[in-house]
């Protein structure tokens, strides 16, 4: 991600560990019950889900949000602040618990919401660029 000279980043946002966590409690819970292949395509998934908390980035700027998520192929967003419409969180009875949800935003430039899950501190997310756009009208 190259920022432009007269960008600042505000805070960076990563995969919560509860997104790795899933697998493994998976490869734990069937471990003991003679289902090596659950097993194993719980091991893949665990590796799949470590390398991408690796990858994705999430950063908020003073002008843009940046995307960037994939492992073999990547997917880059960048999505301009004044552009946003609408942002939005949501977390179920875990996410609360450990401060993790997903998270949509809207935007004049997408047709449709841009959407990523298992975002640490959504609430924070929101409040942030909630006070970015606000600081650039």
């Amino acid at each position: 991600m190259d920022l432009n000279p007269s960008e600042q980043t505000i805070k960076r946002f990563y995969k919560h560990w509860m997104y790795i966590a899933w697998p493994f409690l998976g490869m734990l819970f069937f471990s003991n019950r003679d289902l090596d292949g659950v097993v194993g395509a719980c091991g893949l998934w665990f590796i799949y889900r470590i390398l991408r908390t690796i990858t994705d980035k999430f950063v908020v700027t003073n002008e843009k949000i940046y995307f960037q998520t994939g492992i073999f192929s990547r997917k880059y967003i960048d999505l301009p602040i004044s552009k946003i419409n609408h942002v939005e969180f949501s977390q179920s009875i875990f996410g609360r618990l450990l401060d993790y949800g997903d998270i949509s935003l809207s935007s004049a430039a997408a047709l449709e919401a841009i959407k990523y899950s298992f975002v640490s501190h959504p609430k924070e997310f929101k409040e942030i660029v909630n006070t970015t756009i606000q600081g650039n009208k």
